[in-house]
């Protein structure tokens, strides 16, 4: 019951915050291009593994503590299978904070464990266009593009991912025997 009540206080307050706006997203440029040029320099995929982290923590900073605790109750709510309670989170963060890619991406997410998958792919397309290097959701529209059978346009997709994560581990997926990707 103290859990409802928190969620229910959580989500009036969002829906009060969301009139002030999201503060508008720091210039993070040259961290984000340091540790992308550290993926691009892995040497193997331990290294790449650790720098992948450390993107991801990047990814999933939010602008201000109102958009970070919308990021985090929709994360939690996907980690126990709640996928509609968590695209409604992640679409109140996104309808506060619309220029936070990972808002985007999370909802994408949902969606697709949800089976949403052209909801899904509408948002890999928003966060693809506020990160373009955003493999997690490159790698995302890959599978999905797989399931629909579109496998040419799912190994043009991987390609580009793969110039970002090398060691992304869909680079399999497409691979025959003695075939490049």
């Amino acid at each position: 019951m103290l859990r409802v009540a928190f969620v229910l206080f959580f989500l009036f307050a969002a829906g009060r915050m969301a009139v002030a706006g999201c503060p508008p997203l720091p210039d993070r440029t040259a961290e984000h291009d340091a540790l992308f040029a550290e993926l691009a320099a892995s040497r193997d995929v331990h290294a790449a593994r650790r720098v992948v982290a450390r993107i991801w923590q990047f990814w999933t900073t939010a602008p201000d503590e109102m958009a970070q605790n919308m990021l985090d109750l929709g994360i939690q709510q996907l980690r126990y299978g709640q996928y509609d309670g968590a695209e409604r989170t992640f679409g109140r963060l996104i309808d506060y904070c619309p220029d936070f890619a990972e808002g985007w991406n999370q909802r994408a997410f949902a969606r697709f464990l949800a089976g949403r998958l052209q909801g899904s792919m509408e948002d890999i397309d928003e966060v693809l266009r506020r990160e373009p290097m955003h493999f997690g959701a490159l790698s995302g529209k890959v599978r999905i593009l797989l399931m629909q059978g579109r496998v040419l346009a799912a190994r043009g997709v991987l390609r580009e991912a793969l110039k970002i994560h090398p060691f992304l581990s869909e680079r399999h997926l497409l691979e025959k025997p003695g075939e490049d990707i």
